[in-house]
């Protein structure tokens, strides 16, 4: 979401901080609205963690990703390698303090 990560910029372990964001117009969720709503009217602050834990897995539900990386790996280089094409998670191998044989 547009504007989270700037809005915690600065903030520090325990600070209370509210950001104003908008959820893009493409995602609809009847379950997360009325989540919403219900928080909007409480003021427990046991009961609005609850909600906001609601409203975590529904969003996570609707657009959660998972990374996996592969341990065993073969990545291959030298004079005169061509065609080499690591995955994007590969870029930690290959650093200037790689050493060959």
């Amino acid at each position: 979401i547009d504007g989270f990560e700037d809005g915690l910029i600065g903030a520090k372990k325990g600070d209370s901080v509210t950001l104003n964001l908008t959820f893009p117009e493409s995602y609809h969720s009847e379950e997360l609205e009325a989540l919403e709503e219900q928080m909007s009217r409480t003021f427990d602050a046991k009961e609005r963690a609850e909600l906001a834990t609601k409203m975590t897995q529904v969003i996570l539900d609707d657009n959660s990703f998972v990374f996996a990386s592969h341990l065993r790996m073969s990545i291959v280089s030298g004079e005169g390698v061509t065609g080499l094409v690591a995955h994007p998670c590969d870029y930690y191998e290959i650093t200037a303090e790689l050493d060959k044989n």
